[in-house]
C-alpha cells in the first residue's frame, strides 16, 4: 500500500502543522523579545484553539540569537528572534487530506492526485479550500503572536517591538519563508503549499512621484539652506508608510488628519482666492478672516461646514470631502474614545482622501 492510499483508509486523521514565525524580515532589525534565565519551551507553550484548530506556540534553544551557551538558566538577557509553531488540524475531510498531500511538490507545477488540467473544477474547490485553510492557520498564528507582542511591548516595556503582518496574497512565499511542513498523523513530513502561485499587485506611482530633473536643483537647494520638508507632506508620508507598510492602521488615520488640520490652517492663513475666484463663486462669501472662521468652527466643522462652501464639486470632490469626515471622526474616536482597531481597507480609504483633500488645499495656498 502506497502512502497516498494510506492517506485516504486513515481514520480520524489529523494534520500536524510545524513553522516558525519571525519577529522580523529584517535582517539588522531590533525586533528581539527579551526573557530573563529562562525560555518558555516545549513544556511551557501557550496553546489557543479555532475551531479545528489548535495551535501551539513555544520558544527553544533555536530561537535564541547568538547562542553560545547552552546554560541559559545563567543569561541575564535573552534575545529571542522568533518563536515556535505547531497547529494541530482536526475534523478535516479524506479528500482534502489527500488533496493537501498530492500538492506537495505543486511549486514546481506538480500535481500527484487531480491537476488544474484533467479535473479544473474539482481541482480549483479543493484548492480554494486549501488556501482558506491555510490563511486561517496565519491568522491565529499570527494574532497569537502579536498578543505575546503587545504584552512585551506594553507591559513590560519593549517599546521597540512591532506587530508581525502578513501579505495573504503572498502565501506560496510566505509559508516557504516560514519552512512550513506538514505530516498526517505520525507520517513523514512535507511540505505545506497552500497555494501554487503568489498574487503580485504593483501600484504605480503618477507622474508627481517621480524625480525629475529640475527636481535635482531644487534638492541642491534645500540642502544648502536650513528648510525643512513641508510638515503636511512628513506628516502624510508618515500615514502611508504607517497603512500600506507596516498596517498601523490607528496611527495612520492620526497622522493623516493632522496633515489635513495643518493644510487647513495653512489655507485658512494665506488662501489663495485669486486662483480660487476664477473657478467658484467665491465673491459670495466673506473671506476677510477667514483664519478665525476655522478657529471658530474647529477643524470638524470647518470641513463640514465652511469647505463645502469654499469649494465646488469640480474642485473638492464630494465623496473626497464626505470620506474625509467620516476619516476626522474615526481620529476622534481613536484619540478622545479610546477605539482600539479600524478595519484596514477602511483605514487605507481615511488615509487617501486625506492625501487628497491635503492636496487640494496646498494647490489654493499661497
Amino acid at each position: 500500500m502506497n502512502i497516498s492510499e494510506k492517506v485516504t483508509r486513515m481514520d480520524d486523521k489529523k494534520i500536524y502543522l510545524s513553522f516558525e514565525i519571525r519577529l522580523s524580515d529584517e535582517e539588522f532589525s531590533n525586533s528581539i523579545i527579551y526573557f530573563n534565565k529562562w525560555i518558555p519551551n516545549r513544556d511551557n507553550s501557550i496553546v489557543v484553539s479555532d475551531e479545528n484548530l489548535n495551535l501551539s506556540i513555544w520558544i527553544d534553544e533555536d530561537c535564541v540569537e547568538r547562542l553560545s551557551d547552552k546554560d541559559i538558566l545563567s543569561w541575564i538577557n535573552i534575545s529571542v528572534n522568533k518563536i515556535k509553531a505547531e497547529i494541530i488540524i482536526s475534523d478535516i475531510s479524506d479528500e482534502l487530506v489527500k488533496f493537501i498531500y498530492d500538492e506537495r511538490d505543486n511549486s514546481k507545477m506538480i500535481h500527484y492526485g487531480i491537476s488544474p488540467e484533467n479535473d479544473n473544477e474539482k481541482y480549483n474547490e479543493l484548492n480554494k479550500t486549501y488556501i482558506e485553510l491555510g490563511n486561517k492557520a496565519l491568522k491565529l498564528t499570527y494574532d497569537t503572536c502579536n498578543k505575546v507582542i503587545s504584552f512585551a511591548r506594553n507591559e513590560k516595556g519593549q517599546f521597540h517591538l512591532e506587530q508581525l503582518t502578513y501579505n495573504r496574497e503572498m502565501l506560496r512565499s510566505l509559508y516557504i519563508e516560514l519552512g512550513a511542513k506538514c505530516k498526517i498523523n505520525d507520517g513523514e513530513w512535507f511540505r505545506w503549499s497552500p497555494s501554487p502561485i503568489d498574487k503580485i499587485t504593483i501600484t504605480m506611482g503618477n507622474d508627481e512621484e517621480y524625480i525629475r530633473y529640475e527636481d535635482w536643483e531644487n534638492i541642491k537647494t534645500f540642502i544648502d539652506s536650513s528648510a525643512r520638508t513641508s510638515l503636511v507632506n512628513e506628516l502624510l508620508s508618515n500615514a502611508m508608510s504607517l497603512v500600506f507598510k507596516y498596517g498601523h492602521r490607528r496611527n495612520a488615520v492620526i497622522e493623516a488628519s493632522t496633515a489635513l488640520e495643518v493644510a487647513l490652517s495653512d489655507f485658512s492663513e494665506t488662501p489663495n482666492f485669486e486662483k480660487l475666484g476664477s473657478l467658484t463663486d467665491i465673491g459670495r462669501i466673506n473671506t476677510s478672516n477667514l483664519k478665525n472662521q476655522v478657529k471658530h468652527l474647529g477643524f470638524s466643522g470647518s470641513m463640514s461646514y465652511l469647505i463645502p462652501v469654499i469649494f465646488n464639486e469640480e474642485i473638492f470632490p464630494t465623496d473626497t470631502l464626505n470620506q474625509c469626515q467620516k476619516a476626522i471622526e474615526a481620529r476622534n474616536n481613536i484619540v478622545h474614545q479610546g477605539q482600539r482597531d479600524i478595519k484596514d481597507e477602511v483605514a487605507k480609504k481615511h488615509v487617501l482622501a486625506l492625501k487628497k483633500a491635503c492636496e487640494i488645499l496646498k494647490e489654493y495656498t499661497k
